[in-house]
Order: C-alpha cells, then sequence, then structure tokens
C-alpha cells in the first residue's frame, strides 16, 4: 500500500497504536475530525516522506514515538486552523532526513524533552509565538540548524536545549 485517502468530510476521530505501521505509504494527509494519534501509528514506515494536518487540524498533541523509524520522512506541514499545543517529549526524535516542519498558526505552548533530539537534516525551525516551554535535549544533535527563532513568549529553556546544533548562526 502506497497512498491512502480520506474523503474530506471523514468522521474519523482516532488512529490507534500502529494503525499504519510497517507500510509502504509515501505520502499521508491526517483528516481534520481526527482528535487522537496513539504511539507508534506510522512506526518502521520507511517510504514516508510527507505528513499533513489538514486545514482545521483537532489534534492538540504529537506523541511520543509517532514516527519512530520514519527514516526518510521530509517534510510536515500542519495547515492554518490547527489546534496543536504540544509536542511531547520523544515525538520527532531521531529523524535523520526531517528537512522542514511548517507549524501554520498553531497554538503550541509546549515543546517537550528530546522532541527533535537528532533531527540531523532540520536546517530551520520558528518557533510559533506561545511557547512557553522547551524541554531538555529538544534539539540536541540537530546538525543542519542554522536558523532558529525562539519567541519572547518562552520562559523555559531545559538543559542541553540545543546542544551540538554547532551551525546555529
Amino acid at each position: 500500500m502506497h497512498y491512502v485517502y480520506f474523503q474530506e468530510d471523514s468522521e474519523l476521530d482516532r488512529l490507534s497504536y500502529g494503525s499504519f505501521s510497517h507500510c509502504g505509504i509515501y505520502q499521508f494527509t491526517i483528516p481534520s475530525n481526527v482528535s487522537t494519534i496513539s504511539q507508534d501509528v506510522f512506526m518502521e514506515c520507511p517510504n514516508l516522506y510527507t505528513i499533513n494536518f489538514a486545514r482545521n487540524s483537532k489534534i492538540e498533541s504529537i506523541s511520543a514515538y509517532l514516527f519512530k523509524g520514519c527514516n526518510n520522512l521530509q517534510y510536515i506541514t500542519f495547515e492554518e486552523g490547527s489546534q496543536l499545543t504540544s509536542i511531547q517529549a520523544h515525538a520527532f526524535e531521531g529523524m535523520a532526513n526531517l528537512y522542514s516542519i511548517d507549524f501554520g498558526n498553531a497554538k503550541i505552548t509546549n515543546i517537550d524533552n528530546y522532541a527533535f533530539r537528532y533531527c540531523e537534516s532540520l536546517q530551520s525551525i520558528n518557533i510559533p509565538n506561545g511557547v512557553e516551554y522547551i524541554g531538555r535535549y529538544a534539539f540536541y544533535g540537530c546538525e543542519s540548524l542554522s536558523q532558529l527563532n525562539i519567541p519572547e513568549s518562552v520562559t523555559y529553556i531545559g538543559r542541553y536545549a540545543f546542544y551540538l546544533t554547532n551551525n546555529l548562526n
């Protein structure tokens, strides 16, 4: 299986543990009605390169290890109207080929521990205004990260949050 399509008015509200793990999918759009995504939904999908969260997405939190083993995932986009507020610990950890993530106008307040650790290809990230907490080791080992915008809303940055990001200007 390489492609999965949902009707625009899909009533799907949950993607359960491992639902699409070990699949050959290339790209995936998470319908706006989905409010819960469990761990490992896309575990070990080696061909997955693009994830899109549909306009007005009801997802409030990206769970840990959601994309574990998706080594070719390069682009993640949150369309306008996203309800995303939290990126849990280990959510994007180890995604060595993640090049770009666009949060759109998401109202994120929390980027938890190890959230982007070892995202070695991530070149820039615009942390949305409203983020208050950046956890320890959050961007540890993001070797390609050269541009970072930290908004005034940030009140806490954990230890080693940006350790081994030697290309930051």
